[in-house]
């Protein structure tokens, strides 16, 4: 503080001096606070700051392990979408070759069908005949039979009508 050597002051002008010194100080004490307020506020916009560097460091190390894994998962995608495509194929291959598959094996019953069908004409054709060659069996039978009994019988008991007795004497199955 100043003071003034003279003692022509007053307490009057000393008062007033005494004002315009505590209108300083209280100016002065007011921008101090102020200035410790904006310090304040400035060292906590700095953390703000510092935490917004870190978080943004965070976020950006967060995005690229999420791009990272966002990769990872396309190569997986592409991976087995190349493998549902190979056993697409596959499967339409496969599908092509059962029906190769089947055709042929219409193709071959049809074959065996055909072979069946001759076999069964055969054998039809064969039971007639076996039973053509039954009746002429039977019929050579009862030939050889006559003739046997023709041979036992003397010749000249032999009736002129031994045809008509023979043919009598036969059973219905023989003609």
């Amino acid at each position: 503080m100043y003071y003034p050597s003279s003692t022509t002051y007053t307490t009057q002008s000393y008062r007033k001096f005494k004002k315009q010194e505590d209108r300083v100080e209280n100016t002065n004490a007011i921008q101090d606070y102020h200035l410790q307020r904006t310090l304040k506020q400035v060292e906590q916009l700095q953390r703000d700051l510092e935490q917004a560097k870190m978080e943004e460091q965070n976020s950006q190390k967060q995005r690229r392990q999420a791009e990272e894994k966002l990769y990872h998962f396309q190569l997986k995608y592409d991976d087995m979408n190349k493998e549902c495509m190979n056993l697409r194929e596959k499967i339409a291959k496969a599908e092509g070759d059962r029906q190769v598959i089947r055709a042929q094996g219409e193709g071959e019953v049809k074959a065996l069908n055909v072979q069946i069908n001759y076999l069964e004409k055969q054998i039809s054709e064969l039971k007639l005949e076996n039973e053509k060659l039954k009746r002429e069996n039977e019929q050579l039978h009862y030939q050889v039979l006559d003739a046997k009994n023709l041979s036992k019988k003397p010749i000249q008991n032999i009736p002129q009508n031994t045809q008509q007795q023979q043919q009598q004497q036969r059973p219905q199955s023989y003609y």
